[in-house]
């Protein structure tokens, strides 16, 4: 009987000191971006809070989808957040935040919310005071009577190999204005994207690329050198090709682009394949706890096995 009160009292101290399954005490960061240009309404914002270089606490994605909102859970610390628009790296669209908060700490139950501007003056433009893709532009001089002031929609719509899902970037330049405009073009928008109030005037076709595509795997040819929006509207023709596996069918799906499938159109989510987000560190964290509080549980066990179910069988055998 001595033996068994101790044993007894370890085992109850044990499960009264830690709850076998307790949750660790969590705060919140919230991303918001504010008033989104309509140059972004296709496009996806990347937001992370990070302890330090290499140590990706928390990430998640802002997109039309969630109104560019999302809130994520870390662990009470210091964590420095950020936020970027995904594939932009020549940063034709910064980001920054409204108060300049790149760096918060938290308490258990701290909760904070942080606003973000997306800027459509590129750093190359910021610099040099040109659009970066104007290099190519080839300005001409509008004929007499061009109203500058005038609008059309300016589009452009893929030939592509069967079933093709990319994102694909589109860059159109206008000769008359030097006006740049970049479509963003989703399989779930049959392979089309127009800008809607773009400036009239004849444009040229400059460079189009697939988001993500570093090692350069698709490439691109245009029907049409220039064309004009005379008619109010006008669109580009390019075809895509998959040099890896140059003879897939091609299939055209709107082969007369429709004016109702507007560049600012948000895409299905099924539209553009985001990256797999990495593992946490709130995940991998979750999981440290989950593994110490198993290997108690089995100490635990392990004791009531050897220690006091032994010493209670003793016992009763003594009193016999």
């Amino acid at each position: 009987m001595k033996r068994i009160i101790p044993a007894a009292l370890l085992l109850l101290f044990c499960f009264w000191g830690t709850p076998v399954f307790a949750a660790a005490p969590t705060a919140q960061i919230t991303f918001v971006v504010d008033s989104p240009p309509a140059a972004i309404q296709g496009r996806t914002l990347l937001a992370t809070a990070g302890a330090g270089p290499g140590d990706l606490a928390a990430q998640t994605t802002l997109s039309a989808l969630n109104d560019y909102t999302a809130t994520v859970e870390v662990e009470p610390g210091t964590y420095y957040c950020n936020a970027a628009v995904q594939y932009d790296y020549a940063g034709d669209y910064p980001v920054t935040e409204q108060d300049d908060i790149y760096e918060v700490t938290l308490q258990p139950g701290d909760a904070v919310t942080l606003h973000y501007t997306v800027w459509t003056t590129g750093y190359y433009e910021t610099i040099t005071g040109t659009v970066r893709n104007a290099a190519g532009l080839e300005r001409i001089d509008p004929p007499i009577g061009f109203d500058a002031t005038a609008t059309a929609q300016i589009g452009v719509y893929l030939t592509a190999p069967q079933g093709f899902d990319q994102h694909v970037m589109v860059d159109l330049g206008n000769q008359y204005t030097g006006d740049i405009y970049t479509l963003d073009v989703y399989a779930s928008n049959n392979l089309t994207a127009y800008e809607p109030a773009a400036t009239a005037g004849q444009y040229q076709f400059l460079a189009a690329r697939v988001a993500g595509d570093e090692a350069g795997r698709y490439s691109f040819s245009c029907e049409q050198e220039v064309i004009s929006t005379d008619q109010g509207t006008a669109a580009f023709h390019l075809t895509v090709t998959d040099t890896e596996n140059p003879d897939r069918e091609l299939t055209t799906p709107k082969n007369e682009p429709s004016s109702s499938v507007l560049q600012d159109e948000t895409p299905e989510p099924t539209a553009t394949p985001e990256p797999a987000e990495p593992e946490t560190t709130q995940q991998a964290s979750f999981l440290t706890r989950l593994v110490k509080q198993i290997i108690l549980l089995a100490v635990i066990v392990l004791a009531a096995v050897y220690v006091v179910i032994p010493a209670i069988a003793k016992h009763k055998k003594e009193d016999k």
